[in-house]
């Protein structure tokens, strides 16, 4: 069987039929078209930049170091370049480091100041945006790569897989039945597009997609994912709707912050002195550091979580070292 349709279904089972589980899909599905898994503590958004090149990622391997001080001597080496943009992204996705990350940002971007076509850093720079959750920053670097690389077939699809997270459907679905013209037998390509379907809400079209999917399915678990995805499709109600309805503003509070790729293994405790308000502590946590479009973008995923709660709630962010409040988020008016 191709290796483009040996998914890891463990991870699509739990997120496919889960509406709150689309970027996971999203992101499962783009390192499946890639061959690579993802990484266990992947880095999804850029929390911080490093003050160093060699305070940031210097001790991260010999083979790094050695890139850094050759670069030191012949910053225009772009081959060099690239290929240490790329070990920093795998360093940062492995270790959770959202400043190695950044490093590795800031390297592509030095290359296409050098060269602002040059197809690997574009490409580079729209992966980390993609798994960094900074969709409308990916799809540009997608859309200038693809006007060099207009066949790629994974940078098609993970550029319609951008495109559903900013509610783009109606292109993303174009994009997919283009590839899947190409690659009929693409089975993230075909999920891709009903997922698009569900997120533009044509139940029908999700179904067929997700019945033309099944004869691709890898293994019994791909099957068995699908049927639950259709049924949920059929009867019309979502597992996230049941979800939020059942489950209790601590709960949901709760699961996104330990769920969430850079805040996850930072948590130290969630506490609720009392139904209005919630304090996380977190270790090592630099929100100082932050980047203004990465701050801005993690402040919206907060306010928006906190909107889907059944009440108003204060939440308060606060160092386990200091005890200083890093952020406060007061409740909307509703």
């Amino acid at each position: 069987m191709s290796s483009e349709n040996s998914i890891p279904l463990k991870a699509l089972i739990a997120t496919l039929v889960v509406g709150a589980g689309i970027w996971v899909f999203c992101v499962t599905l783009s390192s499946h078209l890639s061959g690579k898994a993802p990484a266990n503590s992947a880095v999804r958004s850029p929390g911080s930049s490093a003050p160093s090149e060699a305070k940031a990622v210097g001790s991260l391997s010999p083979e790094i170091e050695q890139m850094e001080k050759e670069l030191a001597s012949d910053p225009g080496n772009i081959p060099l370049r690239l290929v240490y943009a790329d070990r920093l992204t795998r360093a940062g996705a492995e270790r959770g480091d959202a400043q190695v990350l950044m490093r590795a940002v800031e390297s592509y971007l030095q290359v296409l100041e050098l060269d602002q076509k040059n197809g690997s850093a574009l490409l580079g720079l729209a992966n980390v945006s993609f798994e960094s959750g900074v969709f409308d920053r990916a799809a540009g670097y997608y859309r200038r790569y693809l006007l060099e690389k207009p066949d790629d077939l994974k940078a098609n699809t993970d550029l319609a897989l951008t495109l559903i997270q900013i509610k783009e459907d109606a292109e993303a679905i174009q994009i997919l039945k283009r590839v899947i013209s190409l690659a009929p037998k693409l089975f993230p390509a075909r999920m891709g597009l009903a997922l698009a379907y569900r997120v533009a809400g044509d139940t029908e079209g999700a179904i067929r997609e997700a019945e033309e999917a099944r004869v691709l399915a890898p293994d019994n678990e791909g099957k068995e994912m699908l049927e639950r995805f259709l049924t949920e499709l059929r009867s019309g109600e979502s597992a996230v709707k049941q979800g939020a309805e059942l489950e209790s503003s601590a709960g949901i509070l709760s699961r996104f912050f330990r769920n969430h790729q850079i805040l996850g293994p930072k948590v130290v405790s969630i506490d609720f002195p009392d139904s209005g308000q919630a304090v996380v502590t977190l270790s090592d946590f630099p929100v100082s550091a932050m980047p203004e479009f990465a701050r801005k973008k993690f402040e919206g995923n907060v306010r928006e979580m906190l909107r889907s709660l059944s009440g108003p709630v204060t939440l308060r962010l606060v160092d386990v070292k200091t005890k200083e409040r890093l952020m406060e988020f007061l409740p909307e008016e509703r």
